[in-house]
């Protein structure tokens, strides 16, 4: 849906929540995925405390460092998964930067065409068959380490993790500071052409597999959740549009928040570089905003984007299956739900 087209709440429709099919039951855990062709004694940096650790290729540790990636590219399957928030981050264009250079070998993961058709919502979470068949045009198998990362630091990624995660596929990675890390490290720069719809020259296999239950949550569960408590329900968007005081990017949608959530702003989990804060600090971050990482956590934002970095953070110190509110405020506000401003 253009940005400058109201979304008319007659169209809203409330996405089901999927339950795991026994084909997902049956699709072997990342502790017991193969060799990723690597020696498995390679160690994975990622934060952890206020330093770095290591762990084995095969962890499911939300992050990697430019340098493991760098020593370790040919084992995994790389995306760019860059996307803006147009106007307000024009001049950057997502499709012309992947042209023009990227990490050797990777393909470009759209987070708007790998999406629910039938919403019209911005970019929900697509079908698994729709979802399995990007996979596999991607060269994207069940058993790949895939690193995702863009060309802000950190913004769009943290989506596309999301959704690998969403989909049962623990074996994920964000690169940390993204595609301007990379560069600062002085790592192999590709600009050879390519195009965004390109795909792998050896095709991935990738069954389809329902959702994992209560990764992604719909309108309805956040209502029950805001009304009982059950959950506190975390808001990415800066400060001044969950107040009220700035507007919505979409034309159409008010500022404000919805009623019993907390802001916690996307940016302030990252560093000026873009990548994310030493875990002492990100603590320091929910701490401060009240927000207890040992309770049931839901994130949200405006269209489900930035939610997913400030879930990524919640990982990061400890928080387990944070789950996404996909439809985000554009559909809370859409489909007529009260809304407050103020703190």
């Amino acid at each position: 849906t253009p940005l400058n087209t109201p979304l008319p709440a007659a169209s809203l429709r409330v996405r089901p929540l999927f339950v795991p099919s026994s084909r997902l039951s049956a699709l072997p855990r990342a502790s017991k995925l193969p060799s990723l062709n690597t020696p498995l004694n390679t160690p994975l940096h990622l934060r952890g405390g206020s330093g770095l650790s290591s762990m084995s290729a095969s962890s499911s540790s939300p992050l990697v460092t430019p340098e493991w990636l760098r020593d370790n590219l040919s084992s995994c399957k790389v995306l760019d998964c860059s996307w803006y928030l147009l106007p307000q981050m024009a001049p950057r264009d997502a499709h012309k930067e992947f042209e023009a250079k990227r990490i050797p070998g990777a393909l470009f993961f759209d987070i708007d065409t790998v999406s629910d058709k039938t919403s019209s919502l911005p970019h929900m979470m697509p079908p698994a068959g729709e979802f399995a068949a990007a996979c596999e045009r991607l060269g994207v198998s069940r058993t790949s380490h895939v690193v995702v990362y863009d060309g802000k630091g950190q913004f769009s990624s943290a989506r596309a993790w999301k959704m690998f995660r969403a989909f049962g596929h623990e074996n994920v990675s964000i690169l940390d500071g993204g595609f301007p890390a990379w560069e600062a490290l002085g790592a192999p720069v590709e600009t050879s052409p390519r195009k965004p719809a390109d795909g792998a020259d050896t095709k991935g296999t990738y069954p389809a597999c329902d959702m994992v239950a209560g990764s992604v949550v719909t309108m309805a569960e956040v209502e029950t959740m805001v009304s009982t408590s059950s959950h506190q329900v975390i808001d990415a968007r800066p400060r001044p549009r969950f107040e009220g005081s700035a507007p919505e990017p979409r034309p159409g949608i008010e500022s404000g928040h919805i009623a019993n959530t907390i802001c916690v702003p996307w940016s302030e989990v990252l560093t000026p570089a873009g990548a994310f804060k030493p875990v002492d600090e990100l603590r320091k971050v929910f701490t401060d905003n009240k927000v207890d990482v040992s309770n049931k956590v839901a994130v949200t934002c405006g269209s489900g984007v930035s939610a997913c970095i400030v879930g990524v953070a919640l990982e990061l110190c400890g928080s387990k299956d944070v789950a996404l509110y996909d439809g985000a405020y554009c559909e809370w506000k859409t489909a007529g739900k009260e809304t407050l401003k103020g703190p």
